[in-house]
């Protein structure tokens, strides 16, 4: 009985196989679009303190530290013991 080697379909059709040891620069961007695309994920949320008055007022950003007014997806927090009106 004769045992025929087996044959990828890469080298059917003639195509090369993109792998990461035939070209680094591919896994390199590969890794840096998924660095980035994680980045982006997690930079939505932020965690703002109320550290006013500044002016009382809630879209001041002079209130917030950081320096930033929160939005829909932040976390305010509002130590207690300060009033603002």
């Amino acid at each position: 009985m004769t045992t025929i080697p087996p044959v990828s379909i890469a080298k059917i059709s003639g195509c090369r196989q993109l792998t990461a040891s035939r070209h680094p620069l591919l896994k390199n961007l590969v890794c840096l679009l998924l660095g980035s695309a994680l980045s982006l994920a997690s930079a939505g949320a932020e965690s703002c303190q109320w550290s006013g008055p500044a002016s009382g007022n809630w879209n001041d950003t002079g209130n917030w530290t950081p320096s930033q007014v929160p939005g829909s997806g932040d976390t305010a927090t509002i130590p207690g013991g300060g009033v603002a009106m």
